[in-house]
């Protein structure tokens, strides 16, 4: 009656990287190795070694080479955004309250923009392609600017929009490019 130990593993795993790929700038491993090999549950290596955790996380360049950014990416974040905003605005009409919904927009086309700048840098030496990480703090940072520029009421609307759009932005750039 006891689970499989390493599907149990697999699907901590699993979990955690969906959560910190949302959330955080990447994932870690209680340690590389240990000295007494064998435990997947606490070092990396022995869990990569046994089909715990994958070989490899995150994006990987096709050739090595700089991405290039196809043509159809303006057209594609315009439809997105779109989408998103009109989702935003349709939950947000059901609750009472003063809401500054073009900060939402902005944000979103600023969380885009910045997710295809990263993403068109070189890849690293390893061929990773390079992702936002820490998107809470990236749209602090953006949403500070933005308040200096344009007013700080509503700041938590141009947030969302600016995690919307990163998010968003990963998922066509991988659905065009890889």
């Amino acid at each position: 009656g006891v689970p499989d130990e390493h599907a149990a593993k697999r699907a901590f795993v699993n979990a955690q990287l969906a959560l910190y790929e949302r959330e955080c700038a990447g994932n870690f491993w209680w340690t590389y190795k240990k000295q007494q090999g064998g435990d997947s549950g606490w070092a990396m290596r022995d869990a990569v070694e046994r089909g715990v955790f994958p070989a490899w996380v995150g994006l990987k360049a096709k050739s090595g080479h700089m991405v290039e950014v196809d043509a159809g990416v303006e057209g594609r974040k315009v439809l997105a955004k779109d989408k998103v905003l009109g989702e935003h605005v349709g939950w947000w009409s059901k609750h009472p309250g003063h809401y500054e919904h073009w900060r939402f927009e902005e944000g979103f086309l600023r969380g885009w923009d910045d997710a295809y700048l990263v993403f068109s840098s070189s890849p690293t030496t390893a061929g990773s392609i390079p992702e936002i990480g820490f998107k809470g703090a990236w749209a602090k940072r953006r949403a500070a600017e933005h308040a200096n520029a344009k007013g700080s009421s509503s700041l938590w609307e141009y947030e969302h929009g600016i995690n919307q759009g990163i998010n968003a932005a990963r998922v066509d750039f991988v659905q065009a490019c890889c």
